[in-house]
């Protein structure tokens, strides 16, 4: 049996394992290329929409809780209305609903006096006259005062206590910012809200200062997306503009969601570190695979050159044993069959140039017919000669 080839002494090997390589290696590394670029859109354009999308719902939420929070304290108004001690009715402003809801309650008399219901008047915001005369006018006002939180703001709101009578007076409460703004709610995205002309009253942001050209993008547009610098980290976004001032006498807010890109695109990163250990992996059991392959299939043609050496050399007995059930197989049975076929002619020629010689040398014809009888057998591969004469 033929013994394996050392491709590393081959060329063919070589080129072929190259080949092989290459060969694989290319689509990988174009499918990889692709399959990256593919996958990086998608990821960015999903968490764009899913970002959009969630600034709305978040904005359309926050609708909701701004459109109970009036509907209570009109409520309150109307109990405190109703009840005989009306203003002095303690027991009114005890209700736990009404305080998870509300953080303050006061009142803004018709004389513009101002006079905390739970806590100290100092606190209670003023109003301008443009505000309250949106108020009696029957509007609901929404007013952000600055508070000791950073990133916070205390938002109030306002309404006439008696809806009937302008001049009885305004009810105002402070909104409970956890109800409000529900951040416990948020997850991994980070919250900001801002008036339409770049006033923010809430931003859970680590760096409360929004980059000039991302500010220009929010407030030029309706609703969007963005990829922004924001601090020491790189975020995705999306942004949605409430109409608020269709429903109160308030300016619209803008929502914003935003995630670190970092979150928002980890499949990417685990994408760019599980990728080239894939391909390295993939050269590697090519590379194997291959090897092996070619060992195998390149052995017979080692084993065809080393017959031909010795041919070249003179052993004409020298026999290729190849047992690979293919061509190389053929082709060895073909070389065998030749070697044999030149020994034999060989053999012939030599033996009738003996033959001659003695002839030509020796005068005894017994010598010359026993040369002739110990040669021919092996060379006309027969197992009895006889002469005669």
């Amino acid at each position: 049996m033929i013994k394996k080839m050392p491709h590393q002494r081959n060329k063919v090997a070589r080129r072929i394992l190259l080949s092989f390589v290459v060969a694989s290696l290319i689509p990988v590394l174009v499918l990889g290329v692709l399959s990256f670029h593919q996958v990086s859109q998608q990821l960015y354009q999903q968490s764009y929409d899913v970002l959009q999308k969630s600034s709305k719902d978040y904005g359309l939420r926050l609708i909701d809780r701004l459109v109970l929070a009036e509907s209570a304290l009109r409520l309150l108004a109307n109990r405190i209305e109703r009840s005989n001690r009306g203003l002095r009715d303690q027991n009114l402003f005890r209700d736990q609903k009404i305080q998870k809801q509300f953080n303050d309650l006061a009142i803004i008399t018709g004389t513009g006096q101002r006079a905390s219901l739970l806590g100290d008047t100092r606190m209670v915001p003023y109003l301008t006259k443009e505000e309250i005369e949106a108020v009696r006018s029957g509007l609901t006002l929404i007013k952000a005062v600055d508070s000791d939180e950073l990133g916070i703001k205390q938002i109030w709101i306002a309404l006439n206590f008696n809806e009937k009578t302008p001049d009885a007076g305004i009810l105002m409460a402070e909104l409970h910012p956890e109800a409000l703004w529900e951040v416990d709610n948020m997850g991994i995205n980070q919250l900001l809200v801002m008036t339409e002309v770049g006033e923010s009253w809430f931003s859970s942001l680590p760096n409360q200062l929004v980059p000039n050209q991302l500010l220009t993008e929010l407030l030029d547009k309706y609703s969007g997306s963005f990829n922004q610098n924001i601090g020491d980290n790189v975020y995705l976004g999306g942004f949605w503009q409430a109409p608020i001032g269709n429903m109160f006498a308030s300016p619209d807010l803008i929502i914003v969601h935003a995630q670190p890109k970092s979150i928002a695109l980890s499949a990417i990163d685990y994408f760019t570190k599980v990728y080239p250990p894939v391909i390295l992996l993939t050269v590697l059991i090519v590379a194997f695979l291959s090897t092996k392959l070619i060992a195998k299939y390149l052995s017979p043609l080692s084993a065809l050159k080393k017959a031909t050496e010795r041919i070249a050399d003179g052993q004409f007995d020298y026999q290729v044993e190849v047992d690979s059930k293919d061509e190389f197989e053929a082709l060895a049975d073909s070389f065998n069959e030749m070697t044999r076929r030149l020994r034999s002619q060989f053999e012939i020629q030599s033996t009738m140039a003996e033959i001659d010689r003695q002839i030509l040398s020796v005068l005894n014809a017994d010598e010359i017919v026993e040369t002739a009888l110990n040669r021919l057998p092996g060379i006309l591969f027969s197992d009895l000669i006889s002469i005669a004469k």
